[in-house]
């Protein structure tokens, strides 16, 4: 999930992120085995929620 504005002229920001309502998958046995809490095939990941913000600006045009 990402939304982008534009601030000013050449300069956007843009922010968003993965996993926004930190869901969590059911603990698997076999992940357990290989040292895991959670299997890395879910649509979430396993890593718990991830966000960020980002500002970029451009030269020309």
């Amino acid at each position: 999930m990402e939304a982008s504005f534009d601030l000013a002229r050449g300069t956007t920001l843009a922010v968003g992120g993965q996993n926004v309502l930190n869901t969590y998958s059911q603990v698997s046995a076999l992940a357990h085995w290989v040292g895991e809490r959670y299997s890395e095939y879910t649509p979430w990941g396993y890593s718990g929620a991830y966000y960020y913000v980002r500002i970029g600006y451009g030269w020309g045009n």
